[in-house]
């Protein structure tokens, strides 16, 4: 006595064709629907608010004397509104209580003696998986990085000091 799905390929040989054809279709299109379609919409306004963001630096820099940079985001929160929408990533919803909820990029200023290649400001989320994350250089230069690329810009011996708080912050950071 045979199996009983080898008895029924014998039998019917175009029905389990058929069967295999809804089967392979229903699971395609089950995927397609479920899939995330990559918005560069989005990306592209992230890396507007890290510009945004750059330039506040920037004012906050010539504004102070010495030049120095801010010591946080916060700083440059309260300097123009702790609720503007540049301090979060506009891939997410926005947030419910906008002065309450910590930015969704990461910013350090560098210490003395800064390359232009030195990294001050990232993005914390994965919102992007098809484009890279959002981050800025002490030169102000903002491009998207594959996950590839940030780590071989994290692992520059300049960057070490930024990548090892920029890892502390990932993991205290709660994606809305």
């Amino acid at each position: 006595m045979m199996a009983w799905p080898q008895e029924m390929i014998r039998r019917h040989p175009r029905l389990t064709t058929l069967v295999l054809v809804l089967l392979v279709g229903t699971v395609a299109t089950w995927a397609l629907r479920n899939m995330t379609v990559p918005n560069p919409a989005t990306s592209h306004r992230c890396q507007d608010n890290v510009s945004a963001i750059f330039q506040g630096i920037m004012l906050h820099r010539s504004g102070s004397r010495g030049h120095t940079w801010p010591a946080s985001l916060n700083v440059l929160r309260t300097e123009a509104s702790p609720d503007a929408i540049i301090f979060w990533c506009p891939g997410a919803p926005a947030p419910a209580n906008p002065s309450a909820t910590p930015s969704d990029y990461f910013y350090l200023p560098p210490s003395s003696g800064w390359f232009s290649d030195t990294l001050i400001l990232c993005e914390l989320s994965d919102r992007h998986p098809h484009f890279g994350q959002v981050v800025c250089f002490a030169d102000g230069r903002v491009c998207m990085l594959g996950k590839w690329e940030l780590r071989a810009v994290l692992a520059n011996p300049h960057n070490a000091r930024f990548a090892a708080a920029y890892r502390q912050a990932l993991n205290k950071y709660k994606p809305r």
